[in-house]
């Protein structure tokens, strides 16, 4: 079991591996819908990262300022799925496109992508239209944990 602090002074006691979205969901009905996040100990945290024994824990939702740093990374997340996507339908092995960083900015995220030939701004709309429809699957997140050995044997880039 982990014991969590609420911003109330309350506390809520759930099973080992509960996440911010079990947390919210616990609290009430209209918080599991509308959480999208939460401050851990001062640390952001996604929906479905699990909540260490004894955290602090602030639910956020799309009203607080910190979504938009959650919203970027996921979005950031589709632009790769998307740009994959792209050059797979243009005949070339989705394992071409080379994904380096895509961290959240100030103003938005960036990503470095080595893709097997260069983006052009005429294949920008494409791309765009490509992570509309990603959007619009309304996809499951999953969070997967691994190992640097688990990532560099599942890299095509070894």
């Amino acid at each position: 079991m982990v014991n969590i602090k609420l911003p109330d002074g309350g506390s809520l006691e759930l099973e080992l591996g509960a996440t911010v979205k079990d947390l919210a969901g616990r609290i009430s009905r209209s918080l599991g819908k509308d959480a999208v996040g939460a401050i851990v100990n001062g640390e952001l945290f996604d929906l479905l990262r699990p909540l260490p024994d004894g955290a602090e824990v602030n639910v956020l939702t799309k009203r607080d300022p910190e979504f938009q740093t959650l919203f970027r990374h996921t979005l950031s997340h589709v632009l790769a799925q998307a740009v994959r996507g792209y050059f797979a339908d243009r005949g070339y092995d989705p394992a071409l496109v080379r994904l380096g960083v895509g961290p959240v900015i100030e103003n938005g995220f960036y990503y470095d992508i080595d893709p097997p030939q260069p983006i052009t701004d005429a294949d920008l709309p494409a791309i765009e239209e490509r992570m509309r429809a990603i959007i619009q699957k309304n996809l499951p997140l999953e969070r997967r944990v691994v190992t640097r050995a688990e990532a560099l044997a599942a890299s095509p880039h070894r």
